[in-house]
């Protein structure tokens, strides 16, 4: 298993993407996310993401652990076989989300557009080195409201959502 790494972003709603079309895309994927457990500070997912820049379309497999609050989280994250990820699978609905990735004035951006139950949501998250970067940070116009630190818009309870789930210990493997 890879160490944690510590990552450190900030998140911010996007109200209209047409600038995107005027931003270097670097590459796309669509995620299929499903959570397996999580508490108040870590949540434990697996993913499929399929990689559009390759032809055919490579899919790969991964669960992840994360732990902490805020801008600032560890993770650990495992590439597992796509048997293992299909017999973590539960009976719930997943997180299907495509990711757009761009390099935008020196920093790395990532956009999130969900689907299903979620569509029209995008979400835009900002990587920084440090927090003392992410905190002089300068805001673009096209971002919309900051949600790095609005739990309502963490992926665990987007998926708790799109499940009509209303507490973890409903969750049952």
């Amino acid at each position: 298993m890879v160490a944690g790494k510590k990552k450190i972003d900030r998140k911010f709603l996007v109200e209209c993407d047409y600038l995107l079309d005027r931003i270097d895309l670097e590459s796309i994927d669509l995620v299929e996310q499903y959570y397996i457990a999580f508490g108040e500070d870590e949540e434990v997912r697996i993913r499929s993401i399929e990689d559009y820049s390759s032809e055919p379309h490579e899919v790969t497999y991964c669960l992840s652990i994360k732990k902490g609050k805020g801008m600032s989280r560890i993770k650990t994250e495992v590439e597992i076989q796509e048997n293992t990820y299909k017999q973590l699978i539960n009976n719930l609905k997943p997180i299907i989300k495509k990711r757009l990735f761009y390099d935008y004035c020196g920093h790395h951006l990532t956009i999130f557009k969900y689907f299903g139950k979620l569509e029209g949501l995008i979400i835009v998250k900002v990587e920084f080195d440090s927090e003392a970067e992410a905190n002089k940070f300068e805001i673009p116009h096209w971002f919309s409201t900051e949600i790095t630190d609005d739990l309502s818009y963490r992926n665990q309870n987007l998926f708790l959502k799109i499940n009509d789930i209303h507490h973890p210990s409903e969750i049952k493997a």
